[in-house]
C-alpha cells in the first residue's frame, strides 16, 4: 500500500487542468500493478478522467460503430486522473492504510491477550508438575 501511496505522491499533476497517468509499482510478488486497477481490486474508491481519445470511442459507440480508435488502456496502460482526483486517491488510500494499521493493532491486542493465557497455563502446568514430583518424593520417603 505505501507504494501505491508513494507513486500517487511522485504522479500527481501540479496543474488543476493536466490529467496524468495514475502510474505503476511493483507489489511484494514482484508483480507489475496499475495503481487504478490496484485500487479498484482493492476496494479503495479511484476515479479517473476521461480522455478525448474515450469520448470519442463513446460518440461512435452510441451511434454502433466501430472505434477507429484503439483503447486508451493500451496506449497509456492505464488511466488518468487531474489533481483533485489524486488528491482523493491519495486520501482514500491514507484511510484505507491507516484502517488496516488499526486492524493490526486490534489483532496484536488480542494475540497478546492469548498469549498472556498461555503463559498462564504453562506456569499452572509447571506447579502441577512440581507439586506431583514432590508428592512421590514425600511417599517414596515414607516407604523407607
Amino acid at each position: 500500500m505505501n507504494k501505491a501511496l508513494s507513486v500517487l505522491r511522485t504522479n500527481r499533476p501540479t496543474d488543476e487542468k493536466a490529467a496524468k497517468d495514475y502510474g505503476t509499482f511493483v507489489d511484494s510478488q514482484g508483480t507489475t500493478q496499475h495503481v487504478f486497477e490496484w485500487m479498484r481490486e482493492k476496494g479503495i474508491p479511484i476515479e479517473a478522467t476521461k480522455t478525448t481519445l474515450e469520448k470519442l470511442n463513446e460518440h461512435f459507440a452510441k451511434r454502433g460503430a466501430r472505434s477507429p480508435f484503439p483503447s486508451p488502456d493500451t496506449q497509456t496502460g492505464g488511466k488518468r486522473g487531474v489533481q483533485s482526483q489524486f488528491d482523493a486517491a491519495i486520501n482514500n488510500l491514507k484511510a484505507s492504510i491507516d484502517g488496516a494499521n488499526s486492524e493490526g493493532e486490534m489483532a496484536m491486542i488480542h494475540l497478546q491477550g492469548l498469549l498472556g493465557k498461555h503463559n498462564d497455563v504453562a506456569a499452572l502446568m509447571s506447579n502441577l508438575l512440581s507439586r506431583d514430583q514432590k508428592i512421590k518424593e514425600m511417599i517414596i520417603g515414607n516407604f523407607r
